[in-house]
């Protein structure tokens, strides 16, 4: 679907506009829309790929803009990057956004390129309840290539969402950021098992902020990553949260735990 051929004003335009549930979209290649590549409006049960057969987005606003959207699936999409996965072609708004959407899952996705500016964080949702982040690969390629979005990683601002899991199949990395790998945690968040400024290979590609900043949200965990190579702190706190729970991470080392490059300047955890 290209919408480089339509009036100069293409802002107004959207490639798929979704406003019915239990709709399944596999296969396209979305290329040119200055609006939404799709917009999901009370678009409850869609699903935008799987892993055999997902969908291309690239040179929009946002991939997928999906308000009101409960029960979303994403998988198996290239965000801003070609069929190669390194070829640029990044959305100038978010990757995807969601806006009052309960129990999403973005899944197994190639994200990079993305955003006009630091504003725009590559996964970004607000108001909502449940979700579940696992398996994607946020501004690096899963070859180790450096795809940075321009803004930070994940920023889902809702309550109870899962970044990672407990199994390495669940595991994002996240790397090569403009910003803070992960930030915007929602109450009883979890950020589980991760590599944030490290590669599928173990090597160093920081992201340009904290590696995981939790600010003014309770309840929260970071457990068992590896957090590293980042450009500020491996974990900050803003506002003073309250009852956070912090294990097993290693902060400032490689995987293999025989390098130590820090987080931030001076090596700050």
């Amino acid at each position: 679907l290209d919408g480089a051929n339509w009036p100069s004003n293409n802002s107004l335009y959207d490639g798929l506009e979704v406003n019915a549930e239990n709709v399944e979209i596999y296969g396209l290649r979305f290329d040119g829309w200055g609006n939404q590549a799709i917009e999901a409006n009370s678009a409850h049960h869609l699903i935008v790929g799987d892993l055999s057969r997902g969908n291309i987005f690239l040179n929009s606003a946002n991939s997928v803009y999906a308000s009101n959207a409960d029960y979303m699936v994403f998988q198996g999409n290239l965000v801003g990057v070609d069929y190669d996965t390194l070829t640029a072609g990044g959305m100038s708004n978010y990757a995807v956004i969601g806006v009052s959407s309960d129990s999403v899952l973005i899944l197994d996705n190639i994200i990079g390129f993305n955003g006009a500016s630091t504003t725009y964080t590559a996964i970004r949702f607000t108001t909502g309840n449940y979700g579940h982040i696992r398996g994607n690969y946020i501004g690096v390629s899963p070859s180790g290539v450096d795809i940075g979005n321009v803004g930070g990683g994940v920023a889902p601002d809702i309550s109870n969402v899962v970044i990672g899991g407990p199994n390495e199949a669940d595991r994002n990395y996240i790397a090569g950021n403009g910003s803070n790998g992960v930030s915007s945690l929602g109450h009883y968040g979890i950020v589980q098992n991760n590599y944030i400024g490290i590669t599928p290979q173990g090597t160093v590609l920081g992201n340009s902020g904290t590696g995981v900043a939790i600010s003014n949200r309770d309840y929260g965990q970071v457990l068992y990553n590896v957090i590293t190579g980042n450009t500020s702190h491996g974990i900050s706190f803003n506002s003073t949260p309250d009852s956070v729970v912090i294990i097993g991470n290693l902060i400032g080392l490689t995987p293999d735990t025989l390098s130590a490059p820090g987080n931030g300047s001076s090596t700050d955890g």
